[in-house]
């Protein structure tokens, strides 16, 4: 019997102990539901700092503001900051250790005149929340080569390419063309980050930027005009012959016996020629699009127009008479005078050439 009883006390001496632990396991661990959320910004808070900091290009601030380490020294700064409308879907706490660190949240916005959504992503950590995405990152030269690619987002950029902010930008208008000369204020364009509705996009909206870029003759491209036309007027001093059909001249070969109308391009002293970049900004330009890009051709098409060109006409006359041909050049009268004062050579630029498309009042 005594046995019995004392089995019976180990027993209940065993259950009170694990009561006791249990007890203290509760003590120690309390619910987590039951904790606070820490103070600190919001999400919200933190996406119009975002904002306030673009508005006082704060590039520190900013740059505290993403969740990835980046160099403020990358971050590009607009011309025209990006004005914060409305945040929505926003957490309204800061989140408990049980709670879900990771939020999207709507963002509306404008830059100028035109509003803008963005889902923007936050996470919190240690220091409170930071944006993932903050920044839009432009690849400039497409795979080939000649236009822009679609924006390029990386939360953690890790090359030298620029970082954007949202906002009017003023990004360089790099030529495509040694005869050109890009505007040293570049272009200003509006980048924003990516929406399912923005057909354009940031690449859409640079293109069409640099198509209304006014660009200048460079010194080169005023050289090769002046070279093609001193070409012209070397290989036709003794006369020339023209062919309609591809804008070519040949000189002209006496031996060959045939009457033909000749030219000769000569310099004039008194009208020295001008020399003038024709593009979108021209009043004659449209004319010229049409006619050599296209009517739908996206191309910017570049033109050069030489002018004034005097050109000399005259008749190579041959008759045949008793058994032998006599032909001459006429030097004199009706057979012999000056076509145009005002002739035209326009070219259009071609890469790294000029190519002959039109000459303007050429009889």
């Amino acid at each position: 019997m005594l046995t019995r009883n004392r089995k019976l006390l180990a027993s209940v001496s065993t259950a009170l102990a694990t009561l006791a632990l249990t007890s203290c396991a509760t003590i120690s661990n309390p619910d987590p539901e039951a904790d606070p959320a820490p103070g600190g910004d919001t999400a919200s808070q933190t996406v119009e700092k975002y904002f306030a900091a673009i508005e006082s290009s704060d590039k520190e601030a900013i740059s505290k503001i993403a969740a990835n380490e980046v160099s403020p020294d990358k971050i590009q700064l607009p011309k025209v900051p990006a004005e914060l409308e409305s945040i929505e879907n926003a957490p309204e706490a800061n989140p408990r250790p049980i709670d879900r660190r990771i939020a999207s949240v709507t963002v509306t916005y404008k830059v100028e005149s035109d509003s803008y959504q963005w889902d923007a992503t936050l996470r919190y950590d240690d220091a409170g929340w930071r944006i993932i995405d903050p920044f839009i990152t432009i690849n400039p030269l497409g795979e080939s080569g000649d236009s822009f690619e679609e924006d390029q987002f990386d939360s953690a950029p890790t090359s030298d390419e620029p970082l954007y902010v949202p906002g009017k930008h003023q990004v360089d208008a790099a030529t495509t063309s040694k005869y050109l000369t890009s505007p040293e204020e570049g272009v200003d364009v509006a980048l924003v980050f990516p929406a399912a509705d923005d057909e354009m996009g940031n690449a859409g909206r640079i293109n069409e930027a640099l198509k209304d870029a006014k660009f200048s003759l460079s010194p080169d491209g005023e050289k090769a005009a002046i070279t093609q036309i001193e070409a012209f007027r070397e290989k036709c001093k003794n006369w020339c012959t023209e062919s309609y059909y591809n804008l070519s001249f040949d000189q002209h070969d006496p031996e060959r016996q045939s009457s033909v109308g000749v030219f000769r391009y000569a310099p004039d002293a008194g009208n020295p020629d001008k020399i003038t970049l024709i593009d979108k900004h021209s009043s004659e330009w449209q004319t010229w699009y049409e006619k050599h890009a296209g009517r739908y051709s996206s191309d910017p098409a570049y033109f050069v127009l030489v002018e004034p060109v005097s050109i000399e006409y005259s008749n190579y006359v041959c008759k045949y008479e008793n058994g032998s041909t006599d032909c001459h050049y006429a030097e004199s009268g009706s057979d012999k005078y000056v076509l145009d004062q005002d002739v035209a050579f326009i070219y259009r630029i071609s890469g790294e050439e000029l190519s002959l498309v039109e000459i303007r009042n050429n009889g």
